[in-house]
């Protein structure tokens, strides 16, 4: 692996204030108690119900087999992200822990602001989307870069001024480039 990369600092050619790297949208369900049958969790178009077993005849709803009538957050939330990975043609899920909880992180499968408008709900007693949202969110495109190792030099607020540099780490387009932010500090600043 190479020690030392050369980069090449230029003139800001694009309208935001700093570039960015894409993001796909997304939304966290916590979930802080048990979840029970018939309680539901809607991504967009797919809702996804709790039930106690496989129904024989077709439903309308996605089944999460809870195999009880209740079960403990951390089953349930484990069941709910199977079921999207294994279903959903327009999210992926991802169980994570906060705290004394658990939550399904759902991320729109593709980059870029049209993940934001997909709507989400919830009717389960003991889980909620993060700040009670109504959509996935942050979605975004990224600052495109056709060259591998260019930066831009960005100075904020501060008195005196911090240099602070976004180097593209990786040349693309909107959907594909990749951005990382470095701070130079004096070399007397360092402890």
């Amino acid at each position: 692996m190479d020690k030392f990369v050369e980069i090449l600092i230029q003139p800001k050619w694009f309208a935001d204030d700093i570039p960015s790297s894409p993001k796909k949208a997304s939304a966290t369900l916590t979930i802080s108690g048990n979840v029970s049958k018939e309680e539901t969790v809607t991504i967009g178009s797919e809702v996804y119900e709790f039930v106690e077993s496989a129904s024989q005849e077709p439903t309308t709803n996605i089944e999460v087999v809870l195999g009880d009538t209740e079960v403990a957050k951390d089953v349930a939330a484990e069941k709910l992200k199977a079921a999207i990975n294994e279903i959903s043609q327009i999210v992926t899920a991802e169980k994570i822990e906060v705290d004394d909880d658990v939550a399904v992180v759902v991320s729109y499968k593709k980059v870029g602001t049209e993940g934001n408008e997909i709507d989400i709900d919830t009717d389960c007693t003991n889980a909620s989307w993060d700040d009670s949202a109504e959509n996935l969110s942050g979605g975004k495109y990224g600052t495109p870069c056709p060259i591998t190792g260019l930066g831009i030099r960005v100075q904020d607020d501060s008195t005196p001024p911090n240099d602070i540099y976004y180097i593209c780490t990786k040349a693309g387009g909107a959907e594909t480039v990749e951005w990382k932010k470095v701070q130079l500090l004096d070399v007397n600043d360092e402890d």
